[in-house]
């Protein structure tokens, strides 16, 4: 019987990243880290693998694993994995290790924007695996589709941790196992990046910016709109009277109606 501890550690960490993943309150307001458009990338590691049930072999592995990846946008990367593996079989009183591969295609897409270090996201996939058991027993090659969670922690704009955990079904052997992956992902080329657009200079890039227009050397919130200090309705800038009591009625200036707020006389 294969090992319930892998399982519950899947479980377990699925659970977690997708609860972060997909919860505003424990990722808000950040960028999207990890590999963004046209940074291609490499990520060695260590994969661990647990055999398909109806092969017969009850047992679970860890092999070398490296993926390569093409981001699309800074949220959809295409990724193609490479994986070797060793299981031990007991077939028929032959007792060995087969030499097996795994060879994925993976769709990534970063659900919500990270905080801090930390970029979930989710992946889909679908690739072969095949299984040599030498002259012990015919080799197998199975068809197989994946579907996970995992995180980028960003250590620098070139280098990063990768996690993730994934369900891999087998079509022809039966069977939905646990899959495990983690290493260090290098981006290749140039990590520079052009610096996000703020078309009215106010400091908050077009994409988060709700008042597009700020006029120049006015001051705004997170969201990119004027500051309005004494809740009148008439922003800082125009506000002649930026001290204004709450509840006291005002005019265009932010000056009481009898008030001479234009400074004219």
């Amino acid at each position: 019987m294969k090992s319930i501890q892998l399982w519950r550690l899947a479980t377990v960490v699925g659970v977690v990243l997708a609860m972060l993943g997909l919860s505003s309150s424990a990722w808000s307001d950040g960028d999207y880290l990890g590999p963004k458009e046209g940074q291609v990338y490499i990520t060695p590691g260590v994969g661990y693998m647990s055999a398909p049930s109806d092969l017969g072999i009850d047992d679970e592995e860890a092999g070398l694993t490296g993926i390569v990846g093409f981001p699309i946008t800074d949220r959809f990367i295409v990724e193609v994995l490479y994986g070797s593996y060793e299981f031990d079989y007991d077939i028929g009183g032959q007792i060995g290790s087969d030499d097996s591969s795994a060879f994925w295609g993976n769709v990534l897409y970063k659900p919500v924007e990270a905080q801090g270090f930390w970029q979930p996201f989710l992946l889909l996939g679908a690739g072969r695996s095949e299984f040599n058991f030498d002259s012990v027993a015919s080799d197998v090659n199975d068809t197989q589709a994946n579907l996970g969670v995992g995180v980028f922690g960003q250590l620098s704009s070139r280098f990063m941790l990768r996690g993730d955990v994934r369900g891999v079904y087998s079509e022809d052997e039966g069977g939905f196992e646990p899959y495990a992956f983690l290493g260090l992902t290098t981006i290749l080329g140039s990590v520079d990046s052009a610096a996000p657009t703020d078309t009215d200079g106010d400091g908050v890039p077009d994409r988060k910016d709700k008042c597009p227009n700020t006029l120049p050397g006015r001051t705004v919130n997170a969201e990119g709109c004027e500051l309005d200090s004494d809740g009148d309705g008439v922003v800082d800038g125009d506000d002649a009277c930026p001290d204004t009591p709450a509840g006291t009625q005002v005019d265009e200036r932010g000056g009481p109606p009898d008030a001479d707020s234009d400074g004219d006389g």
